[in-house]
């Protein structure tokens, strides 16, 4: 596959310029399903929803959020069938979304947003809120995925909000409730009995990372809430926190047949910070930290006996926010991530949200320094005793990778790294692959959102082939924004990359029409759009799934 650029054939307006605010404006909802305008065709056999969720709200009354992670999550849904597409698109009904729209203020402090007083309170009620515990937020709005009948909705917090298909909120489940659990990533993983797997982190005593097993769901005798199965989450590994006050903060983790993967990176979150902030309902956005002199830690646990391995893995300096896949090949585990190079790149996490509603980020030329890109990480398993410090342990013939014994102990391994594509066209993040063929297997490709030279949000989708380190790019008009790449298989595949690739886009430019797109698995060319009704908006989003019906 060679790497080359697939662009829109109507693309004539790619020197025009267009803001990128309306991406952060307030989306109406789309309550009933609307017909969408198909152009081009889509295959036959796909038949089911692409469902995703975003920030979608942003003001109350005269109040707005700071941050884009604390919009009120907005979900929404395309439906395919036959050839025909619907839209739908709801608001989640959380218990913060209900009580900011009907104080018409914010009531509940958010990742990069503090609790603003109620104007209308006395001054007695203000001053006796100092000494009462601020409401614990219940907002999610970073990804959604499907639970037996019902689907689920997360952030990185332990509170799942619960949603029918036709999108109606059914309730929250509070994972604090029945387990130790402070943080928790909103990339699960799927088990083959269906179970869900998360990671977290607690930090009650002495701060620790676990993997939490989530049974699957299953109707309870007189009710089918799928809260009743969701409450039975249980922690099955704890990892003791290098550091007491400054536990590191992970996004997503590895999991293959037989072990989990998980790394305290190079971001950590100061626990001292953050006690102030919860207690006074202020943001905590800036009591995280980047610390390129760091190690980033790899631990590797079993996933049949939840036992942690004795030996560690370590890097300087790597943070990242999404694995791409990880695999067992002889005896070595190895792991694909998407890394940033350092964590001030990730301005989406750091930023207030009107650096981007301004086109700040223009003139700060964040883009000419923005990197990111795909790398890859061999952990041998078996370590020879009394092996040389200098002898290479990865035994992998297809990869640069390196792997060294630390000479200060001999649970330590140095890792080195190799990129997956070269340098100028590996900028491309929010991977998604083959997941029911080829998570925890040896796999080929992933696909991503990209970057185009001059921008700073993801303007295009990439296709990369790991093997050959190339890459396919689809990117639409200079207006155009896609979503992460949801990959979905022919039902009769033999080969991985047989099936389609599914994204929403939003188009900032008003006189355009928001729509489905639908590439080709292999040649990432496109098969068909499916334009919204004008006046429909399709919200910006996060993450997402895809389910067959």
């Amino acid at each position: 596959m060679d790497s080359k650029d697939l662009f829109n054939n109507n693309n004539n307006e790619s020197s025009k310029e267009y803001p990128i605010s309306t991406l952060f404006e307030c989306f109406p909802e789309c309550l009933v399903d609307v017909f969408a305008d198909v152009q081009g065709v889509i295959p036959p056999w796909l038949s089911g929803s692409l469902v995703r969720v975003g920030p979608g709200k942003f003001k109350y009354g005269e109040q707005e959020v700071k941050h884009w992670f604390d919009g009120a999550g907005i979900l929404h849904k395309f439906s395919v069938a036959e050839g025909r597409v619907t839209f739908q698109s709801k608001f989640i009904e959380s218990e913060a979304y209900r009580n900011n729209t009907a104080q018409q203020r914010i009531t509940v402090a958010e990742f990069g947003t503090s609790i603003t007083p109620d104007p209308c309170a006395s001054k007695f009620a203000r001053f006796k809120s100092w000494f009462q515990l601020p409401p614990k937020g219940d907002n999610v709005n970073i990804n959604v995925f499907k639970y037996g009948d019902f689907l689920v909705a997360c952030t990185d917090s332990p509170v799942f909000q619960t949603v029918t298909q036709d999108l109606n909120t059914v309730g929250s489940v509070d994972l604090t409730e029945v387990i130790s659990l402070t943080l928790a990533t909103a990339h699960p993983h799927f088990g083959e009995d269906d179970s869900i797997y998360i990671s977290g982190s607690s930090f009650k005593g002495r701060p620790n990372h676990h993997i939490v097993r989530i049974p699957p769901y299953s109707a309870v005798a007189g009710t089918d809430d799928p809260r009743e199965s969701l409450a039975k989450a249980e922690i099955i590994c704890s990892i003791p926190s290098r550091s007491i006050f400054n536990p590191s903060y992970s996004h997503s983790f590895g999991m293959t047949e037989n072990y989990f993967i998980y790394c305290e990176t190079t971001v950590s979150l100061s626990l001292i910070k953050t006690v102030g902030k919860v207690l006074t309902g202020a943001a905590v956005n800036d009591a995280f930290s980047y610390d390129p002199q760091e190690m980033a830690v790899f631990h590797i646990i079993s996933r049949t006996t939840g036992k942690v391995l004795p030996t560690k893995y370590q890097i300087p300096g790597l943070f990242f926010f999404h694995t791409i896949n990880s695999y067992e090949d002889e005896d070595h585990v190895v792991l694909d991530l998407c890394s940033f190079s350092d964590f001030q790149t990730a301005d989406l996490f750091t930023q207030p949200i009107e650096l981007f509603k301004n086109n700040e980020w223009k003139r700060k030329k964040h883009w000419s320094t923005y990197k990111h890109y795909p790398l890859r990480l061999v952990f041998p398993l078996s370590i020879p005793q009394k092996s040389p410090s200098n002898s290479n342990l990865v035994k992998l013939k297809y990869t640069k990778c390196t792997a060294y014994r630390n000479p200060s102990s001999d649970l330590l391994i140095d890792v080195t790294s190799e990129r997956l594509l070269p340098e100028g066209e590996d900028r491309i993040d929010i991977p998604q692959i083959n997941y029911a063929k080829c998570n925890g297997r040896k796999y080929r490709y992933f696909y991503g959102t990209g970057l185009i030279v001059n921008q700073y949000f993801a303007n295009a989708l990439g296709k990369v082939d790991v093997v050959t380190k190339s890459s396919l790019r689809w990117r639409g008009s200079a207006s155009q924004y896609p979503s992460e790449p949801v990959f979905v298989p022919h039902p009769d595949a033999t080969l991985e990359d047989d099936g389609v690739v599914l994204a929403s886009v939003c188009d900032v430019d008003p006189s355009k029409r928001d729509f489905l797109l639908v590439l080709d698995g292999k040649t990432f060319q496109e098969l068909a759009r499916a334009y919204v009704p004008e006046k429909v908006r399709v919200p910006y989003s996060i993450h997402g799934s895809y389910y067959s019906i």
